[in-house]
């Protein structure tokens, strides 16, 4: 668990050398603080809390239930709990922030 309040994520992301490509920065139990600079693949399953990225660098395509959706520094999304999702056609820059959120629920979202 990071203890700072403020990070450079692509400072962060650069020193970043093992997969998966993320690093936990801060976790206050109802919410997670992330940076994720995925390669190549982006591997994500369904999660079981909603989440919201904001792109920091890069860009990419990003699929939720099929749908996909053009990203890149400056952009956010949210992903709801359960949805199925991934970044595809990820440049070799991509980082982004990941705040996961809320109440915890079952990978199939009611």
């Amino acid at each position: 668990m990071g203890s700072e309040r403020v990070h450079d994520g692509l400072a962060v992301a650069a020193a970043i050398t093992a997969d998966p490509r993320f690093v936990e920065l801060g976790d206050w139990g109802s919410m997670t603080w992330e940076i994720y600079a995925p390669r190549g693949h982006d591997p994500q399953q369904p999660h079981d809390r909603d989440e919201i990225y904001v792109v920091v660098g890069g860009s990419a395509t990003l699929m939720i239930e099929g749908a996909a959706y053009a990203v890149r520094a400056g952009s956010a999304a949210f992903v709801a709990a359960g949805e199925d999702h991934r970044f595809v056609d990820l440049s070799e820059d991509f980082v982004t922030w990941v705040i996961f959120g809320g109440e915890r629920h079952g990978v199939a979202r009611a």
